[in-house]
This record gives C-alpha cells, structure tokens and sequence, in this order.
C-alpha cells in the first residue's frame, strides 16, 4: 500500500503544482515549487483531502512546510482512519 500510496500523492502533486513526477521530492517546499503560494497551498490542501479522503486540522496545514510533511502528515491520517 505504501508504494502505491506514494505514486498516488506524487502524481497528484504533479498535477496540483504542475510539475513532472520526477521533480518531486520530500524537501521541496514553497521556496523552490513556484505555485506553492498560499492559494497553491489551499489548492494542495483541498486536492490531497478529496483524492485520499482525509481531513486536516489547522494544526496540520500549519505544520506543512515540505511535500514530506503533507507526506507525513497524510500517511497519520490514513493510519488513524485504519484504527478506527
């Protein structure tokens, strides 16, 4: 599932940034992702909860500073919702 996971958030990366699968990487950020500004980050936010339905909390959205921490913070989501 794990692999899949990560092909499934990197193509959506791809498509919310436009940007070519093989660009993504876990530290890159808005620093170095040109359409990562805030309404980028909304879009990346909306996007990610939609594919994987997941909610994140405000304390989650400002937590993200890389694609390793959306990342991160999806697969605890995930985790979560498998306890449940």
């Amino acid at each position: 599932m794990s692999g899949d996971l990560r092909s499934r958030f990197n193509k959506l990366i791809a498509s919310v940034f436009n940007m070519e699968v093989s660009e993504i990487r876990d530290d890159r950020g808005p620093h170095d992702i040109q359409a990562w500004d805030s309404l980028g980050q909304l879009n990346l936010i909306l996007q990610v909860e939609q594919e994987f339905e997941v909610t994140f909390d405000i304390e989650d959205v400002f937590s993200f500073f890389t694609l390793g921490d959306v990342y991160s913070s999806l697969q605890n989501k995930l985790r979560l919702c498998a306890d449940d």
